[in-house]
């Protein structure tokens, strides 16, 4: 009997920590927590291959480079 009141204790406590958790966690998609959709198009970097958003790559003659070293060193 003991033990069987100590697990309804136990599982009681353990429900009241979730309730909590929720009820104290931010809402999705409200307030400031939010992430901001970020729909930019991403282009690759001709010479590492690396994925960044087109409004900071760096361009010449068509090709997307993600540093100025990279649009330095490339080699057409």
């Amino acid at each position: 009997m003991t033990l069987l009141r100590l697990l309804l204790i136990a599982f009681a406590v353990w429900l009241l920590v979730i309730a909590v958790k929720r009820w104290l966690a931010p809402r999705a998609g409200t307030g400031p927590q939010a992430k901001p959709q970020n729909n930019a198009n991403m282009v690759r970097c001709a010479h590492c291959g690396l994925h960044i958003p087109q409004g900071e790559a760096l361009h010449r003659d068509g090709l997307h480079f993600c540093s100025q070293q990279h649009l330095d060193q490339h080699r057409p």
